[in-house]
């Protein structure tokens, strides 16, 4: 299973990197055809909220997609 950290407009720390990994491991308890997951990570706005999309490509499916957005970025990951 491959797991691609991507930031826009953010640097993308070695210990975001690890976290979001460690997260995106836990995914293959669930389900085990998992192949790649993607997390893009956007720059926090205005408002001081960080933005992740987390997308999951399964084998014979379409890709899971998942947002979320808050003011702790470990805590939005």
């Amino acid at each position: 299973m491959r797991i691609d950290v991507i930031g826009r407009h953010i640097e993308v720390t070695d210990p975001i990197r690890e976290h979001a990994q460690g997260k995106g491991q836990k995914l293959s308890k669930y389900y085990d055809r998992i192949q790649q997951i993607t997390y893009t990570i956007f720059e926090a706005d205005k408002g001081g909220e960080h933005k992740v999309e987390l997308v999951v490509g399964v084998e014979h499916h379409d890709d899971f997609i998942s947002q979320a957005s808050g003011d702790d970025l470990y805590g939005t990951i």
